[in-house]
């Protein structure tokens, strides 16, 4: 009986962890959401599952009234920061040098997926295909490189875009980075 009641316990405990965590998450999303919201106005949308967040950059335009992104590096087996930016100094010379804000990490782990939310519209030149997903336009193009293929797509929106950058393996194939975007875009339709 005791063994039962200790039993249950540990269950809700556990119960009650994963859902404080999995509510961390959703708080930290809609909170980075809102920040890219105030500095690009747009909507944004930003996916949690199933790659952690390696660094989030914005980046910013050399004129005052320049075009604006936020760059988000999604990966696998996150580590350290990266050591060029270990100290508060080397980000601080890291920023300055590329005119940009780091607003996560950057972290060191195995990339999947860059996203850049932009304020401007994009045009491919090197667009292969376009298709729709969830009512928008996805402008596609492939490439082979020596590390692994890439998939880049780029969605614009009435005021902005989404681009995006996949790094595909026999772990993450192009029909998972396909689902991966389709899933963000109903999201981002639903907003």
């Amino acid at each position: 009986m005791k063994k039962g009641i200790l039993f249950s316990m540990l269950l809700v405990f556990l119960l009650l962890i994963g859902c404080s965590n999995s509510a961390d998450s959703d708080s930290g999303s809609k909170e980075l959401e809102d920040k890219i919201k105030d500095e690009l106005k747009i909507e944004a949308v930003i996916p949690d599952e199933p790659f952690e967040m390696l660094s989030v950059i914005k980046h910013n335009p050399p004129i005052d009234a320049g075009m604006k992104k936020v760059t988000i590096n999604y990966g696998i087996k996150k580590g350290d920061l990266k050591p060029e930016i270990d100290s508060q100094k080397e980000k601080d010379q890291w920023e300055e040098t590329n005119n940009a804000e780091i607003w996560y990490g950057i972290y060191q782990g195995e990339p999947r997926v860059e996203m850049n939310i932009s304020d401007f519209t994009v045009e491919n030149a090197n667009t292969q295909k376009e298709t729709e997903i969830s009512g928008y336009n996805v402008q596609m193009s492939e490439k082979k490189l020596s590390t692994g293929d890439v998939l880049f797509t780029d969605v614009n929106l009435d005021k902005g875009s989404y681009s995006f950058t996949f790094y595909l393996n026999k772990d993450f194939t192009k029909e998972d980075a396909m689902e991966w975007l389709r899933a963000m875009l109903e999201q981002l339709r639903e907003k």
